[in-house]
C-alpha cells in the first residue's frame, strides 16, 4: 500500500479527460440507478469492487475532481468506497506487508 502522495498529481490532458469520463459515468449511473444507496446502482456490486482500487488511486494521487466535473458525487461516491469493510481490511493487510 502506498501513502497519500503530499502533492496532488498534476495529470495530462489525456489523462483528464480520461477522468472527466470516469466522474461523468459515475454521475449517470448515480443519478440513474444509485438512488438507495452510496453505490453506484444503490446497493453493493461488481461494478463497485472494479472501481474501488480506481478510488483509492484517485486518493493516492490527491486528483481534484471538481477540477474534473465532480458535482460532490464522485467524491460521495469514493467515501463510501474506501470506508468499505472489506477494503478496510486488504488496506491494512497491505500496510502490514510493507512493515513486515
Amino acid at each position: 500500500m502506498c501513502v497519500v502522495q503530499d502533492q496532488p498529481h498534476v495529470p495530462s490532458e489525456a489523462l483528464s479527460a480520461d477522468i472527466r469520463r470516469m466522474i461523468a459515468m459515475w454521475k449517470d449511473a448515480k443519478a440513474r440507478f444509485g438512488q438507495n444507496g452510496p453505490f453506484l446502482f444503490g446497493d453493493w456490486s461488481v461494478a463497485d469492487a472494479f472501481f474501488t482500487p480506481v478510488a483509492a488511486r484517485f486518493r493516492h494521487f490527491r486528483i481534484d475532481l471538481n477540477a474534473h466535473g465532480d458535482d460532490g458525487t464522485a467524491k460521495a461516491y469514493i467515501d463510501a468506497l474506501l470506508s468499505q469493510p472489506d477494503f478496510l481490511d486488504w488496506e491494512a493487510a497491505g500496510r502490514a506487508e510493507l512493515a513486515a
